[in-house]
């Protein structure tokens, strides 16, 4: 019986500190994944940041191309001025020109596209980290939750050994109340009396009477 509760007392407590250890790596996981959801939303504030500059630079380009037909356009009329026809057409396409400048113009403040690309990349590879660190923690707490079961089906094996145990002093208590009460009483008696003269003339009893027999007169 100590033996028991000693093995039961240890499967408890084998559980409770499995659970503790189950309970410690969910929070572990839990607080990683907010980490992760977080740099996730730095990243992708910081690919739009990305695709911004790459559209900026695309725009810088053709920017570049119409400052110099602008240039060229105003050289010319610089020389070509004198002819109004020449210079209406000319001050036309400048005016055009002028108009789609405005439309593209950088925006200023523009942080180098490789300092952002580098910066992506930073923040991926710390997404990645704590992507194989969620996986290991919850593989780890995992093997404590089954463990933890484990222990717990032990020790519910355990109390139910222990209460086994326990109430068969009860039982047997119970027991020799009713067969006392069974030998006092005068019918029973009389009935267990009639069974076993039978039970000697070579009549067949059930296990009932037999036991009757037992109670009423052993």
């Amino acid at each position: 019986m100590k033996n028991l509760i000693k093995q039961f007392k240890e499967a408890l407590d084998g559980a409770l500190s499995e659970k503790k250890q189950r309970d410690e790596l969910n929070e572990i996981v839990k607080k990683l994944k907010e980490e992760r959801a977080n740099l996730i939303k730095e990243y992708d504030l910081k690919k739009k940041e990305f695709e911004n500059l790459k559209l900026q630079i695309k725009k810088f380009s053709t920017y570049e191309l119409l400052k110099k037909k602008l240039n060229a356009l105003e050289y010319k009329l610089h020389f070509e001025g004198e002819n109004p026809v020449r210079e209406k057409e000319i001050s036309k396409a400048m005016n055009e020109i002028e108009e789609q400048i405005k439309k593209i113009m950088p925006e200023k403040n523009q942080g180098s596209i490789d300092e952002i690309k580098s910066e992506l990349n930073i923040i991926n590879s710390k997404i990645k980290s704590i992507s194989r660190e969620i996986e290991s923690k919850a593989l780890e707490s995992e093997k404590h939750h089954k463990k933890m079961l484990e222990l717990y089906s032990k020790s519910d094996e355990f109390r139910k050994k222990i209460s086994d145990i326990s109430s068969q002093p009860v039982k047997s208590e119970k027991r020799e109340i009713e067969t006392t009460q069974k030998k006092q009483n005068p019918e029973l008696k009389k009935t267990a009396e009639r069974l076993l003269e039978d039970f000697r003339k070579g009549k067949k009893l059930s296990f009932e009477e037999l036991q009757l027999i037992q109670e009423a007169l052993v």
